[in-house]
């Protein structure tokens, strides 16, 4: 019978003392063992390491790309001045430089220097143009109307 009995006593398990539930339901205690810290540690190192040749390699990307455009707009200005350098050496173009900027002429041509006239001229110039514009036969005011309505319709 002390068998049982002892059996009873292994089996019932003392009861503990309940804690105040206002105080468990306000707080919830999140305990980080070592281990845990130590492993996240690690995985941020980790994550660092590896994203460092990453950066780099979407950096050299970007810059691979912008110069690949600047070699297109390069080749393209090249090519813009290869043909102007083929066009300097052509006879054609040697002839025209040499008639407008230093005023050579063929055999046979006669060369013609216009000089500019002074503001004085000009001014009387001008002034025989007006002259001449209202000096012209004067018009009836039916033909200065009839001239301004044909103006609208295009008659």
């Amino acid at each position: 019978m002390e068998s049982q009995a002892y059996r009873l006593k292994s089996v019932a398990k003392p009861k503990k003392a309940k804690k105040s539930k206002s105080k468990r339901r306000g707080r919830k205690i999140f305990r980080l063992s070592p281990q845990v810290v130590i492993y996240c540690f690690l995985l941020m190192i980790i994550a660092f390491w590896i994203s460092q040749p990453v950066m780099q390699r979407f950096t050299e990307k970007k810059e691979i790309s912008v110069l690949r455009d600047k070699i297109v707009s390069l080749q393209k200005e090249n090519s813009i001045l290869e043909g102007e350098v083929s066009a300097l050496y052509s006879n054609d173009y040697i002839e025209m430089i040499a008639r407008e900027d230093l005023g050579l002429v063929k055999q046979g041509e006669e060369s013609y220097i216009v000089v500019p006239g002074t503001e004085a001229e000009e001014k009387e110039i001008s002034a025989s143009d007006k002259n001449t514009e209202e000096t012209g036969p004067k018009k009836s005011i039916w033909q200065q109307m009839y001239n301004f309505v044909a103006g609208f319709f295009d008659l």
